[in-house]
């Protein structure tokens, strides 16, 4: 069955499109899973590509997952509903009984919108509200026990490697690093 995902978007896409992404989503999580029965969990590992070398950020998680025999899937430069879509299957995927963990990287630009932390899969000159992928509602909450039961009894760990602030507000000590639950 189809999740809904809470996403801001100014973009409306056919249900057929977005049964095109499910599906694409689906089968390229089985192909990273196909042959790592055994392994301890899936490493999820997104970015975009930029000078800040955020690309070699992906490599290197990546082979480091794959190291610790993990199933990886990396993808760099989706579009926001496409990392929406990613996430909803994700979070919603048959894994192989081995699989004790599911670990989500995400390197790539952020910021915060009227106190609610985002991230922007793209690099945009502009940052405009439809590219928006907010943490909470749109991704942690999908790792909750709550929307994804299948989740329940593996290790969820989800990373961001990425600016919730501004330039100006870097050095500012009343800004603290931002904590999401899963419960």
């Amino acid at each position: 069955p189809k999740h809904s995902t809470p996403y801001k978007s100014n973009n409306q896409k056919s249900s057929r499109d977005d049964q095109k992404e499910h599906e694409k989503f689906k089968t390229l999580l089985e192909l990273a899973c196909r042959g790592k029965t055994t392994a301890n969990g899936i490493a999820i590992v997104i970015g975009m590509s930029g000078p800040e070398g955020i690309e070699l950020d992906i490599k290197n998680m990546s082979s480091t997952f794959d190291e610790l025999n993990f199933a990886v899937f990396s993808q760099i430069n989706l579009t926001s509903s496409e990392l929406v879509s990613l996430l909803n299957v994700a979070s919603h995927f048959v894994y192989p009984l081995s699989y004790k963990f599911i670990v989500f990287y995400f390197a790539g630009h952020g910021g915060v919108d009227n106190g609610q932390a985002y991230v922007l899969p793209l690099q945009l000159q502009e940052t405009k509200d439809s590219e928006k992928v907010y943490i909470q509602q749109s991704i942690v909450s999908q790792f909750s026990s709550e929307q994804s039961p299948s989740l329940q009894y593996r290790f969820r760990i989800l990373l961001f490697d990425c600016c919730l602030t501004s330039p100006s507000m870097r050095h500012d000590p009343s800004i603290k690093s931002e904590k999401f639950s899963l419960e």
